[in-house]
């Protein structure tokens, strides 16, 4: 069989090619106001601070969490030394 290098050389390798990046990145950006229009938004209002029974309860929940935390931590550092 006859090497054909006329197709070989018409067609351009990796290494001939200028180097560029590697990915193209597409970005879109859509806006759905009309130019000159006013921002919409929702007004900026100061939160209402808790009262002080969900202060406690919100106390409690983290406290509880810690005490459960390093429970689960003792039960499994006591499983690792039985092991």
């Amino acid at each position: 069989m006859e090497r054909n290098d006329d197709a070989r050389t018409a067609t351009p390798h990796a290494t001939d090619a200028e180097p560029g990046p590697d990915y193209l990145a597409l970005v879109i950006e859509w806006d759905d106001e009309p130019l000159g229009a006013e921002p919409r938004g929702v007004p900026l209002t100061r939160p209402q601070l808790p009262t002080h029974g969900s202060r406690v309860l919100r106390g409690l929940a983290i406290g509880l969490g810690a005490i459960g935390a390093l429970a689960a931590a003792g039960w499994g550092l006591h499983k690792l030394r039985e092991a």
